[in-house]
């Protein structure tokens, strides 16, 4: 479907072509979900390609984990084209996804940003809408914000095993700002229960993420 660059052996695409195919132009941003990204930081990469504007740098992708960066793409926002388009390449590229193997596999969403992205890109969790994520304010960065069906504005954090004090500090600002209707509370694993005990006497909202998902290591 795509342009594809055999680099040691490895087929690889542009991102910005990826890009450019669901939005129906260049996209500006192409490479930023990756930058910081656990999973996706392996399997993408920068170098010099040859483009319409000369040789450019480029990030690129190998091709069996298109189908992982397609997944973190908000696709809640995309016009009727581009929701054809996404779903169009999301359909080309499905039958490379890397493949799930739980002897000698390591863990998909084992951190705060890909629980973030994953929620932000659904746009829902649980009755709230989601409306952005990663905000700042002077009282901390909020991961994700949303508005629940009964128009109360929501502020969730995710956190994977911190300790108590700095988990109680942050989400005590949240609480003293008195900015967001509903203060919720997202770990990934079992959390300490005097954390928990400590959220419900202050109003705070306490779930917990159990989801699984391993892949194999991609190996050219």
């Amino acid at each position: 479907m795509l342009e594809e660059l055999i680099i040691d052996g490895c087929s690889y695409v542009k991102l910005k072509d990826i890009d450019k195919y669901v939005h129906g132009i260049d996209h500006r941003n192409a490479g930023r979900m990756v930058r910081n990204d656990p999973l996706l930081g392996n399997y993408t990469k920068k170098i010099r390609c040859k483009t319409n504007g000369g040789n450019q740098m480029c990030w690129i992708i190998k091709k069996e984990a298109i189908t992982f960066y397609l997944l973190k793409m908000n696709v809640k926002t995309f016009s009727i084209f581009q929701k054809s388009q996404y779903q169009k390449i999301l359909d080309y590229y499905s039958n490379t996804l890397i493949s799930v193997n739980e002897d000698t596999s390591t863990e998909l969403f084992y951190s705060e940003s890909c629980l973030r992205d994953e929620i932000y890109r659904t746009g829902l969790f649980d009755d709230v809408y989601i409306i952005d994520k990663e905000v700042p304010y002077d009282f901390g960065r909020v991961d994700l914000e949303g508005i629940d069906l009964n128009g109360k504005y929501c502020c969730i954090e995710l956190k994977n095993h911190h300790a108590f004090s700095y988990i109680k500090s942050q989400l005590g600002k949240y609480k003293e700002s008195n900015y967001y209707d509903r203060i919720i509370y997202i770990s990934y694993k079992g959390e300490d229960p005097t954390l928990i005990s400590w959220m419900k006497d202050n109003g705070i909202e306490c779930y917990e993420y159990t989801r699984e998902l391993s892949i194999n290591q991609l190996e050219c």
